[in-house]
């Protein structure tokens, strides 16, 4: 061996090093592949409950829209004919009164 080589051992360690560097980064990038099929796994679960309360919302939100209908067809509608009733009553006696008063005159 000359002055100028570089020994067999340092070109060892240089390629020992690099290999453990690439299989740390292989190993790394397996776990957090792992980890994300867990994690897509998991938000399939909480997508499928989410769905049902959705479901369970909307169920809900039709009931009480059928509700409000029947309390608006049996309280709303009936007072509104009362109300609409008093008015044309009022009106009939105002033009009554209207016309009786043009002929007092």
């Amino acid at each position: 061996m000359t002055g100028n080589e570089i020994p067999a051992l340092f070109w060892m360690f240089v390629i020992g090093a690099l290999t453990i560097l690439v299989c740390l980064i292989l190993y790394y990038v397996a776990m957090v592949m792992k980890e994300a099929a867990t994690t897509v796994a998991e938000s399939r679960t909480l997508i499928k409950s989410s769905n049902e309360i959705l479901v369970d919302a909307h169920e809900t939100v039709n009931s009480v829209q059928s509700m409000l209908e029947d309390v608006r067809t049996s309280i709303v509608n009936p007072i509104g004919r009362v109300g609409g009733l008093i008015t044309s009553i009022a009106d009939t006696i105002e033009s009554f009164t209207s016309f009786v008063s043009r002929f007092k005159k």
